[in-house]
């Protein structure tokens, strides 16, 4: 109990913050993967977070280097990353339409 007050609610408390994580997930340095070690699961979850911010520039930022990475490393998580990837662009582009 002791561990979980001391490491885990400063942790949750810090992360769950939607900017926080995001700039977490963003990255594909050391720190990055201590926290989410599997590429295409970090990738995922960051383009998620920037989809929820609801910054179309960010998304696409994020979503061009997570792309980028994977490629790179030829992760087998790949074209799943590229599916969610592309529904939620198609998402962007209904919701920007309907306001």
């Amino acid at each position: 109990m002791n561990a979980f007050v001391s490491i885990s609610i400063p942790y949750l408390e810090r992360y769950s913050d939607i900017e926080r994580a995001l700039e977490l997930l963003s990255g594909d340095d050391a720190a990055s993967r201590l926290h989410a070690p599997f590429h295409d699961g970090r990738a995922k979850r960051a383009i998620g977070l920037a989809f929820l911010v609801g910054d179309r520039e960010r998304f696409s930022e994020v979503a061009d280097a997570k792309t980028e990475y994977l490629t790179s490393i030829n992760n087998p998580g790949l074209d799943s990353f590229l599916k969610l990837r592309e529904f939620l662009e198609k998402r962007f582009n209904s919701l920007s339409m309907t306001s």
